[in-house]
């Protein structure tokens, strides 16, 4: 079975306590990676969100296995800490 590679968004909203959290409503595919950057800038500006990454992942859809996502564009105000490997703002 071949691999596809898939376009998506994952907003990121901050909870209550402070901490950083994905969505709940999860992951959005998008059509291509263009569609994904400008979904993910646009849900970093919607209220109640701090930022959006939009990543590639591949992988058989049929079976929902995917190898590590790799993250193409981040909106928002979130910064990668390698040092925590965590998304800080």
């Amino acid at each position: 079975m071949s691999e596809l590679v898939t376009y998506c968004v994952l907003p990121l909203a901050r909870r209550d306590d402070g901490m950083i959290v994905p969505d709940d409503n999860g992951v959005i595919e998008c059509a291509n990676a263009e569609a994904a950057t400008q979904l993910a800038e646009a849900m970093a500006h919607t209220h109640g969100y701090v930022a959006a990454l939009a990543f590639a992942r591949s992988g058989s859809p049929a079976t929902e296995q995917y190898g590590a996502a790799k993250v193409f564009k981040h909106r928002g105000s979130l910064h990668w800490c390698p040092k925590r490997q965590t998304w800080i703002d």
